[in-house]
């Protein structure tokens, strides 16, 4: 598939996620893709910093298991629905 614009390709994409069963899903991956497409444009990012960027979200991936996603969980839960009270948020270094 060659793409001839930048809307060209945002609409491909819009137009594959369309098949997508779980309209849950669906819903969340559209918008997700109209404002990563518009980020993208919106700060002209170069094919090598969308590289850079993908690598930083591949080793956040590869950093995160199942003892850190809990701490995450437990750090989005709002004060005072953890016995004891709000457990503040861990800071974790990439």
């Amino acid at each position: 598939m060659i793409v001839s614009n930048p809307d060209e390709l945002t609409r491909q994409v819009l137009a594959t996620m369309q098949q997508t069963d779980d309209p849950r899903l669906r819903e969340i991956m559209t918008s997700l893709i109209h404002h990563l497409h518009g980020f993208v444009r919106d700060v002209r990012l170069t094919e090598e910093e969308f590289r850079s960027a993908t690598d930083v979200i591949a080793r956040m991936g590869q950093l995160t298991n199942d003892s850190l996603a809990l701490l995450h969980r437990r750090s989005l839960r709002k004060p005072g629905s953890v016995a004891g009270g709000y457990e503040p948020a861990r800071q974790v270094h990439y």
